[in-house]
């Protein structure tokens, strides 16, 4: 033990030093043991409960609201509804928090609702869904979900539970219901950004177009030099210039969007885009806005119209707030930064946009495969592919544990009272604690490998 302790101390202490270090999952639950510890209830009668494998549509073992072994539907003759309540775990972390879990919906309409509960006095907060923002897609395999707890400053070290529920009307309910599976609850690391501007070197990938009626001459988007019209750097800018400093297109309305190049968001919501604008434009009759759009499912998220100012001012709009279901979670997306002008006066200089950061509020954990089985690197070649084999016929298969995951437990060393290990074929994770430091989890390398935490 005191020479795997000589080890492990200097790379923890790398560990503890590298960003995102302060990530860690404080719940889990993937139903595979059955869903031990978890309170379901429900009127009519009890329909929540933990499925066999393959029963009405479940891909594994899943928490499921349905009416088996009776029936594949949540049909009771009238309305029903039932809650599935976690067991106990403590919210730490000087971030965000995340809810997330995989689900199949198959249901008339309505969404499941995830709250947290605190265990003390029964108060609760709406991470996703409930009676706003329900998702508009039915699934047909599994999807992910995902929201932020709200109210941090409440909810920071209270000991909570989850409360999974569903609430259906007397209509049809002649479907498998609805299915969870693989739930996490993940205190983030410090807040990302996952885009970012400032126009210094142009605008190379973004994308000026133009849109409304009448007008149909060139966009009137275009990046500014520093000093031209007023701007202060190199900005985004619409307007006419170099020709002239207004956005004036005599007798015809006209419109424009400004359009980034595709980033994702990744981390933990709420997602903040931030900007600085200086705006010159008329009070009535136009308008600047922002748009987040995903092209690929055809849907936006809107902030503005934004007020004139007499000079560069900071603005923000945040996406997906805590509480709400996240949409947009691993999607890529553009922003359109969308001009619309009346054909009156149109002599101010315009809408001029920099220094566009996108943030989110913390960074997560690394993904793992949907089957949860440990994620591996592919070999390189043959030879490579010969020593991993060897690697797997050495190690053997008696500790192997759940997804493919080994864990014997160490015990502890001096100030460490508390230590578990386990290993995949790369990483070691390591959770460890002491009376100062509370539960730590870290993944560190075995054997030269890439640090990653966990």
């Amino acid at each position: 033990m005191k020479s795997l302790a000589r080890v492990l101390v200097p790379l923890l202490t790398l560990a503890l030093t590298l960003p995102g270090a302060a990530q860690a999952q404080l719940f889990s639950e993937d139903f595979e043991s059955g869903g031990e510890g978890w309170t379901a209830t429900g009127k009519p009668e009890v329909l929540w409960h933990v499925s066999l494998d393959g029963e009405c549509g479940s891909v594994t073992r899943m928490a499921c609201y349905n009416r088996f072994p009776k029936e594949c539907n949540y049909r009771t003759g009238g309305s029903n509804s039932g809650a599935f309540l976690s067991p106990v775990f403590t919210l730490t972390g000087p971030h965000s928090f995340v809810v997330q879990y995989d689900y199949l919906q198959d249901t008339d309409e309505g969404a499941l609702c995830v709250e947290i509960v605190n265990e003390a006095d029964g108060k609760s907060d709406t991470v996703v869904g409930c009676t706003c923002c329900s998702n508009p897609y039915n699934a047909t395999e599994l999807a992910r979900a995902s929201g932020a707890v709200p109210n941090l400053h409440y909810w920071r070290g209270k000991r909570v539970r989850l409360r999974f529920s569903f609430e259906a009307d007397p209509d049809g309910n002649f479907t498998m219901g609805y299915l969870v599976d693989n739930i996490r609850v993940i205190a983030s690391g410090p807040p990302e950004v996952i885009f970012t501007e400032d126009f210094e070197n142009g605008a190379p990938e973004w994308t000026a177009t133009t849109v409304g009626l009448y007008y149909v001459g060139p966009p009137l988007w275009n990046v500014s030099s520093a000093g031209e019209c007023g701007a202060v750097t190199r900005m985004a800018a619409y307007n006419l210039a170099p020709a002239a400093c207004d956005y004036h297109t005599p007798n015809y309305p006209n419109g424009g969007k400004w359009t980034s190049p595709p980033f994702t968001f990744s981390g933990a919501p709420p997602y903040v885009i931030e900007f600085d604008s200086w705006k010159d434009m008329n009070a009535k009759g136009d308008a600047a806005v922002l748009h987040v759009t995903d092209p690929a499912l055809g849907v936006s998220s809107s902030g503005g119209p934004f007020a004139n100012s007499s000079g560069i001012q900071p603005l923000s709009v945040t996406i997906s707030n805590p509480g709400f279901w996240n949409l947009w979670d691993g999607k890529q997306v553009h922003l359109e930064f969308e001009v619309e002008a009346d054909p009156q006066g149109n002599l101010g200089s315009g809408w001029r946009i920099d220094n566009v950061r996108v943030k989110n509020s913390g960074s997560l954990l690394a993904e793992r495969p949907a089957t949860g089985e440990a994620a591996e690197p592919e070999p390189a070649n043959e030879k490579e592919k010969e020593k991993e084999k060897e690697k797997d016929e050495d190690k053997g298969d008696e500790d192997k544990g759940k997804d493919g995951l080994f864990s014997p437990f160490l015990g502890g060393w001096s100030g460490y009272p508390s230590l578990s290990l386990d290993f995949t074929r790369r990483d070691l994770r390591i959770d460890f604690s002491s009376e100062d430091s509370g539960s730590i989890p870290r993944t560190i390398p075995l054997l030269g490998a890439r640090l990653k935490s966990w």
